[in-house]
């Protein structure tokens, strides 16, 4: 019986993408404590942050796009998501506003 290629390839795909997430499965539990560590560290870090007692001035930064001539609603939502890819925003930092 011939196997077409296309369920070849597939075959091939997913024993690839299960070989990988065994290697990233043993590796997260090899690495759990220090994982565990570092993770509490953010945490904690988060938790100042959110408190008012620590201030990282990149997390403080705000950034938004720019989307005052797009109408609200459904009629808005094709050019909104044109906006990024128009000739208006040939860089996408020029989309972006930041205050």
């Amino acid at each position: 019986m011939d196997v077409p290629a296309v369920h070849r390839r597939l075959r091939l795909v997913f024993t690839a993408l299960g070989a990988g997430a065994s290697t990233l499965s043993e590796t997260l539990l090899t690495n759990r404590q220090p994982l565990s560590r570092v993770g509490g560290v953010v945490i904690s870090i988060m938790g100042l942050l959110l408190a008012g007692v620590l201030r990282l001035p990149l997390l403080m930064r705000e950034a938004r796009l720019d989307l005052s001539r797009v109408r609200p609603g459904p009629a808005g939502a094709v050019p909104s998501g044109w906006h990024s890819r128009s000739g208006r925003c040939r860089a996408l930092a020029r989309c972006w506003r930041h205050s």
